[in-house]
């Protein structure tokens, strides 16, 4: 399975605080590969987006709903009331304080925290559109949200 791979390679290649980066002395075939599908938990295998979190979690979007991938199962991140309010991911983004920013293909802009509690943002909050695109976090903290209709 491809996205599997994908996956686990996103995984490694990005950097963490607590993880470090790949050992260029090594070769690919020194490195293991895992592959997930719907089968493990994955919500659909046409993934979307992938961040890591400052507590190690992997974040992973797919047009059918986000779900946090722990090493060994995935969890499902709650949709509905008092959830996400669409299944559609389309960006991820590490939050600086930890737990991960999602942007939805309608629905606005979330945060989700390590416990799955969600806050929503959206055209009532300041977005110039509910359609996000894209999401980028600064240094500091700052986040920006790229959205069919500009950038907040």
């Amino acid at each position: 399975m491809v996205v599997g791979f994908v996956m686990a390679l996103a995984a490694t290649a990005q950097p963490a605080p607590s993880l470090g980066l790949l050992d260029p002395a090594k070769a690919p075939s020194q490195y293991g590969a895992d592959a997930w599908g719907t089968e493990d938990g994955l919500p659909q295998s046409r993934v979307e987006a992938v961040a890591q979190s400052s507590e190690g979690y992997l974040w992973v979007g797919t047009q059918e709903g986000l779900a946090r991938f722990d090493g060994v199962r995935f969890t499902r991140v709650p949709q509905g009331p008092g959830g996400l309010p669409n299944t559609d991911i389309r960006a991820l983004a590490p939050a600086r304080g930890g737990g991960v920013w999602v942007g939805m293909r309608r629905g606005g802009l979330a945060h989700v925290d390590a416990r799955l509690r969600v806050r929503l943002w959206g055209e009532a909050e300041g977005l110039v559109s509910d359609a996000v695109a894209a999401l980028a976090v600064e240094p500091g903290g700052r986040v920006w949200v790229g959205t069919r209709a500009g950038l907040c």
